[in-house]
Order: structure tokens, then sequence, then C-alpha cells
């Protein structure tokens, strides 16, 4: 016996205006979709896209940041557009999964010769211990789509991002940066990627993208090794008429299947210390009192990567060695203060990693 679900002829859409944002939960509703056996709501919660799937029987939820949402809708979209192939039966699955890899959404279409394209919402967890399966006609599901756009919306809102102008807007799009390329290639080398690593981002006028508005997408826990990497990448920035504009860009990081480590060329030349001089008066500020006094001299190594401007990344800093533990803090701090000319590769600098040796001896 075959049981088939149908919508009941209205659908309930509330809008994001006519609902108040909730301060103490920082949730927003955005729309409730309703067929009298199965119950779908889209909400913004905490900045996150939240989407509940209630049965008779089960209940399922979503949760996936604004710009996994916008991934998902785009690509559903897209789905919908295109013919169906091989056979007119053939039924397709998208799936977005959240940042913990608990939950699915995916979208089933079907189509029968001289009917409509059907579609189903499907919602589960990876265990399929709960299961919410909601049919959608094309219309019904478009709707869906617009109120997971607004979710995504409200959620970046939440966070504190300003709307941005698409990058086909510009001129130009923003575009990663040698350096930053290097550095996402060094991270992922040698590693087989299941699905492409992509890069949804609000890239300024400078080149920086702004953390609030940027996301890695896909890549399955690959996507966590380039995560760290965010806050270090750099752009040269979309321009229009010739001057930078802000930008939401979304772009290819890596693509699927396997990667071969693909390290930079050496540099030209290393990164050489420029003031010395600040660097031993800060030595003697710097050591141990307790050391200091009783004559014991120590040993540091300790391994960064200085800037195109000469400034090390304090982010970057492994202690390689040290002779006792009490010197570690002290010889980090002598880091920060450092100052070099950076490296040099064909003419330009470029960012490099440096070994620094440093000693706290007493001179007599």
């Amino acid at each position: 016996m075959r049981l088939t679900i149908r919508f009941v002829p209205t659908l309930i859409l509330l809008c994001a205006a006519s609902l108040p944002l909730d301060a103490q939960t920082r949730t927003r509703r955005i729309a409730e979709f309703d067929s009298g056996r199965q119950t779908v709501r889209v909400a913004t919660v905490d900045g996150n896209v939240r989407v509940d799937a209630r049965s008779v029987v089960e209940a399922v939820a979503v949760v996936a940041s604004p710009g996994e949402a916008r991934l998902w809708v785009d690509s559903v979209r897209s789905m919908m557009r295109r013919p169906l192939r091989p056979e007119p039966g053939e039924e397709l699955g998208l799936e977005t999964s959240t940042g913990t890899l608990q939950y699915v959404l995916r979208v089933h279409r079907t189509e029968e010769a001289d009917r409509p394209s059907r579609y189903r919402l499907d919602m589960h967890d990876h265990q399929l211990l709960n299961s919410v399966l909601v049919p959608m006609t094309s219309a019904r599901l478009s709707e869906f789509l617009d109120a997971v756009t607004e979710a995504a919306r409200a959620g970046d809102h939440m966070r504190g991002v300003l709307p941005a102008l698409p990058a086909d807007s510009a001129d130009t799009a923003p575009a990663l940066t040698p350096e930053a390329r290097e550095m996402i290639a060094a991270a992922l080398g040698g590693q087989y990627l299941t699905e492409p690593i992509l890069l949804e981002a609000v890239v300024g006028e400078t080149g920086i993208p702004e953390p609030a508005g940027t996301y890695v997408l896909g890549g399955g826990t690959q996507k966590f090794e380039v995560e760290p990497l965010i806050p270090r990448l750099r752009f040269s920035p979309a321009t229009l008429r010739g001057q930078p504009m802000r930008v939401r860009v979304r772009l290819i990081l890596a693509e699927r299947g396997g990667l071969e480590a693909r390290q930079p060329p050496p540099p030209d030349s290393m990164p050489r210390l420029l003031n010395s001089t600040e660097i031993q008066a800060a030595l003697v500020r710097l050591y141990p009192r307790l050391y200091r006094d009783a004559g014991v001299t120590g040993d540091v190594t300790i391994a960064v990567e200085v800037d195109t401007t000469g400034v090390p990344d304090l982010a970057t800093v492994e202690v390689l060695n040290v002779a006792l533990e009490e010197f570690r803090t002290a010889a980090i701090q002598v880091v920060g203060q450092m100052r070099f000319r950076p490296a040099q590769r064909d003419g330009r600098a470029v960012r490099a990693r440096t070994v620094v040796p440093i000693r706290f001896s007493i001179r007599r």
C-alpha cells in the first residue's frame, strides 16, 4: 500500500519583519510551513540558520552557518533548473551537513513523463534514528528556499556583518594573494578531499576578510585545517572604475581529489634582523630576575614566520628548544619586539619562516 501525503492548500508563511527579535535567546522566526501532518520552521538562532521539521512521530533540527545555508540554497536552485538525466524517474539528492556533522538536509527530485517535477525535503541525522520527509511542489520549495535565504541575512545581521555587494558588481573580483594560496596548499598538501573546500568572505577595500562574514564551506573534516588560516589570508581587493570596493565573494580554496604537497620555492634571501641594539636591551630587561641574580644562563631556539612588512607573526611561534621553561615566555616576548628586513623572492617581499636563536647570559 502506498501512502501519499499532501499539503493542505494553504501555506502559512510568516514574514521576518512581523516577528520581533528575541534579545534573550537571539532567535528570529522567519517562516513556517504547515501541511497538517508535517511542520517546517525556518529561524535564525544566535547568528545561525535553523530548520526544524516535525511530523506526527519524529522531529529533526538542522543548524548551519549563513554561508553554508546560502551555498545549499544555490545548489538546490541549480538542481531545479537542470533537466533530469539520464532517466525521467531519476532521483537526485543534495546534502549539507552542520559543523558537527550530525544532521543532513537534502532535497530529492523525481520526474515522470508529462508531469512537473516533484520534490521532497528529507531531514535526518546520520544514524537515521530520526527522519522527517516533507513533500513539496516546485513553488513551495522555492518559498522555502527564500525563507532560508532570509534567515541567512538575519544571521549576518546578528553577527554584525554589514550588507556587501556581490563580487560580480565589481570590474575585478577579489583574488587570493600567492602567499595565501601557498599557505593553504601547505596545510592541505598530500590529503585526499572528498569534496571541494570553499570560502565565502566579505573582503574589505584593503583586501582583508572580515571575520564575522567569512565562512569555510564543504571540505569535510579537512576544512578545520583551513579555518585557523582565515585571519592571515589576504586578497587583492575588488575594484570598480579603478577604486577598491567592499564585496562578498565565494571561491574555491581546494578542489576535490588528491592534492600534492606544494611548497613555495625558497626565498632568494631570508629575513634579516634590523634592530639588534634594541633586542640586546630587551634581553637584559626581560631576563628572568631569579635566574639573572643566580647567574643561570639559558638558550632558547624559536621558529617564527616573518610577514612581508618584517614583523614576526607570533601566532606562528614554535619553540624548538628551551634550556629551562622559565625562559620560554621571555624569549617569545623578545621575538615579538624584533623587526626584520623581510625575505625576498624575485625582487619582492614574501612571507618566510626563520629560526631565531636567543641566549640569556650574564656579562661580567
